[in-house]
């Protein structure tokens, strides 16, 4: 703090945080990931969705959980913020790893659902079910990099319209995961699907009963 009622300058706050992005790199003690990795992936929108998800607030605690359950995923997922980016399996897998693992034994039992999952742009409308969680990447134009968001707060509008109002580049979303709890999975059993490629049907909850998978 500053003198008696100032704010902490902006400075004594980058200082802080640099602090405590040192002490957790010592501490997960990974080959090559500083300061300045842990930087990239604390500002990576992929872990941010991820996060949100979740509903984790603490980077370091998602990090060090995710180095202790799964440490060479957690080597992976650190490259590929640093290099090409997260992609959806990278997404699916991190979310699945932090199944069951709530204290108060609640878990989360997360299943992904890629039922809406598209690479069409120019979506117009509501872009996702009211109800829904998950995960999606928004397209732009001239580009094929993804900017990962989650959806699913209540009163946030993701009316395609709207959005591209707000940024006339935008055109569209890719990858689009729903995330399920098991206990839902039967009672969307008997339910239609959106018509999809059928490419992530491998990591679908809906694979073994989805009516355009069983018509093949």
């Amino acid at each position: 703090m500053g003198a008696y009622g100032e704010a902490p300058s902006f400075e004594s706050i980058r200082k802080a945080y640099k602090k405590r992005l040192n002490k957790l790199a010592i501490e997960l003690n990974i080959d090559g990931v500083d300061c300045e990795v842990l930087l990239e992936i604390v500002n990576s929108c992929g872990v941010k969705a991820i996060m949100s998800l979740l509903d984790v607030n603490s980077y370091d605690w998602f990090l060090k959980e995710l180095m202790e359950k799964d440490k060479s995923h957690c080597i992976n997922l650190i490259n590929a913020i640093n290099s090409k980016g997260l992609g959806i399996e990278d997404i699916i897998k991190t979310v699945l790893i932090f199944n069951d693992n709530y204290s108060d034994g609640s878990g989360r039992n997360l299943v992904p659902d890629m039922r809406y999952n598209s690479h069409l742009r120019d979506v117009t409308g509501s872009i996702f079910q009211t109800g829904h969680q998950g995960i999606a990447a928004f397209k732009f134009t001239n580009t094929n990099n993804s900017h990962w968001i989650f959806f699913g707060q209540p009163g946030i509008n993701l009316n395609m319209d709207k959005l591209k109002e707000r940024d006339p580049k935008l055109d569209g979303v890719g990858h689009v995961v729903v995330f399920k709890h098991k206990r839902d999975i039967q009672a969307i059993a008997n339910t239609h699907t959106n018509s999809c490629d059928k490419s992530m049907c491998y990591v679908c909850c809906r694979s073994k009963f989805c009516f355009e998978r069983l018509i093949d």
